[in-house]
Formats: C-alpha cells, sequence, structure tokens
C-alpha cells in the first residue's frame, strides 16, 4: 500500500479497534505532528480525547473527517451522522 512513498520505512498501518491501538500508542509515548480521525462517528469525542492526552505532538494539527456534517445536512439526512 504504501511502496511507493519514500516514507515508506516510517509509516506503520495499524488495523483494529481504534481506542486500543490509541491506548497503546500513548503508552509508548509516541507522539504525532498529524492526527487524522476517520473512524465511528459515535467516539470521536474519545479519539480526540485521546489525541490530546498526549499522541499529539506541540503544535501538531488534528483532522477530523466528517466533523461539519451536522451542520451542513438536515436532521434526519443519514449523512448528518
Amino acid at each position: 500500500l504504501f511502496d511507493g512513498s519514500a516514507q515508506k520505512e516510517k509509516i506503520e498501518l495499524v488495523v483494529g479497534d481504534a481506542k486500543g491501538a490509541m491506548r497503546k500508542l500513548l503508552e509508548d509515548n509516541e507522539q504525532f505532528d498529524i492526527v487524522f480521525l476517520d473512524a465511528d462517528k459515535e467516539n470521536y469525542v474519545t479519539y480526540y480525547d485521546l489525541t490530546m492526552e498526549g499522541l499529539l505532538a506541540p503544535g501538531g494539527v488534528i483532522l477530523a473527517d466528517n466533523s461539519l456534517c451536522s451542520l451542513v445536512y438536515t436532521e434526519g439526512d443519514e449523512r448528518r451522522q
């Protein structure tokens, strides 16, 4: 998947439970300049909290997919979730 990237040696794909993976990264004192959230929307607050507990490096940026959907779509529209 990342073979074409010049940075492929720095990329680790983690598949599985996001909360558990993020907690493990925290335990390992990992930090990131960019955190991109694109997971189950019901747990975005949890993912944000875990990010702010230490995963985000000073000056880092959080990007959250579909974070403004509730402002764009009318109530009842499934895309609002």
